[in-house]
């Protein structure tokens, strides 16, 4: 029998199973994580993907509408920039396609534009995700949707900056956008606690 004193004596010598026991290190770790759900709004703000999560439509378009305002101060002609509503997903743990109500900033082109629609928009994606600092966007509908879901209120401007660079690098006619990019100043990096900021996790 497994419940038995002499086989649970047995499971105690064995060294693989010496090895796999928490120590006090991890036990403490434990007993932290444990005390800081305990408190909602703490977990929150420390958690950074619980922020995430939890985050609600009004906070995402307050968060869109923010990177939209900063995008616009570094690059108003040539592209038509709208706050939408958007559908992020969890993308791990144990429900990574729940559906999370979020906010978008949509970036199109003008009804005439000097690029083609769907080249254009394939091309700022790949510039964006070469920039000095990546931001990974969703393409749909000849236009690049980045969500806000994941992005905290500090990387706003340097994703504004990603995204300025990335525009500058697709007018003025890059033969590979793709391709690894330089610039003489590229923006300043910001990553916050996650590393590089990504707007469609």
């Amino acid at each position: 029998r497994l419940s038995s004193a002499e086989a649970i004596d047995r499971l105690r010598k064995q060294p693989v199973a010496r090895a796999r026991r928490l120590d006090k290190t991890s036990l403490a770790a434990v007993e932290a994580t444990l005390e800081l759900y305990q408190d909602p709004e703490r977990v929150r703000r420390e958690v950074p993907t619980l922020r995430y999560l939890t985050r609600t439509p009004a906070e995402t378009a307050a968060l869109a509408a923010a990177l939209q305002a900063a995008v616009e101060r570094r690059c108003s002609d040539g592209f038509i920039l709208e706050v939408e509503e958007s559908v992020a997903r969890a993308g791990g743990g144990s429900m990574p396609l729940m559906e999370l109500p979020s906010h978008a900033m949509r970036i199109r082109f003008p009804e005439a534009p000097v690029l083609d629609h769907a080249a254009g928009v394939a091309e700022l994606d790949a510039a964006l995700r070469h920039a000095p600092l990546p931001v990974v966007g969703r393409v749909a509908q000849d236009s690049l949707h980045l969500d806000v879901i994941a992005l905290d209120e500090g990387e706003v401007e340097a994703v504004a900056d990603s995204v300025a660079w990335a525009v500058e690098r697709l007018v003025a006619g890059a033969p590979d956008a793709g391709a690894p990019l330089t610039m003489a100043q590229p923006p300043e990096r910001a990553a916050g606690p996650d590393g590089p900021p990504s707007t469609d996790r």
